[in-house]
């Protein structure tokens, strides 16, 4: 068989695999957040948006989804999470900061608000988790909304359980 596709390494994929490649690859068989239902219905990825002005938390959180079903952007400021959902035709989830600056490098001012009001018209089926210092100050509707002094861990494993239909 030398110079078949299959001994050469170059072995052409089945259209089951092709098709799972689009959705995900392997991880979306084995990753954590990916749920029953997801797999009947073939949706094995799902992006995250975390908008998060602090560099260190904003990097703990996005390594922390990293294996998971969720493809993870990250935002610092409000511009810039704004470019994001203006170029992505498809978000799923988001956790937003209660305070991040409308601009980077500015200051951080109250925003999560205005940004999930923006998300939902936008994706009307995300579900938006704000992640706050001053919850009271929060006036929407969240998914959930989780405090700040919770380790990167339980928020991660509050995602996911969501995620999964738990």
């Amino acid at each position: 068989m030398s110079g078949s596709l299959e001994s050469s390494g170059n072995r052409r994929r089945s259209g089951f695999e092709i098709d799972l490649m689009r959705k995900g690859g392997l991880r979306a068989l084995f990753a954590p957040g990916v749920g029953f239902k997801d797999f009947r219905e073939g949706r094995f990825a799902k992006s995250l948006l975390i908008v998060e002005d602090d560099y260190d938390l904003r990097n703990q959180l996005v390594r922390a989804f990293n294996g998971t079903v969720f493809d993870v952007y990250a935002a610092p400021s409000l511009d810039q999470a704004q470019g994001l959902i203006d170029f992505y035709q498809n978000m799923g989830y988001a956790l937003v900061d209660d305070c991040f600056p409308r601009i980077r490098g500015g200051n951080p001012e109250p925003l999560a608000d205005e940004l999930s009001y923006k998300l939902a018209l936008k994706f009307p089926e995300i579900r938006i988790f704000a992640y706050a210092e001053h919850p009271e100050q929060l006036a929407r509707a969240y998914r959930d909304i989780f405090d700040k002094s919770l380790c990167v861990r339980e928020v991660w494993e509050a995602l996911i359980k969501d995620s999964e239909g738990y």
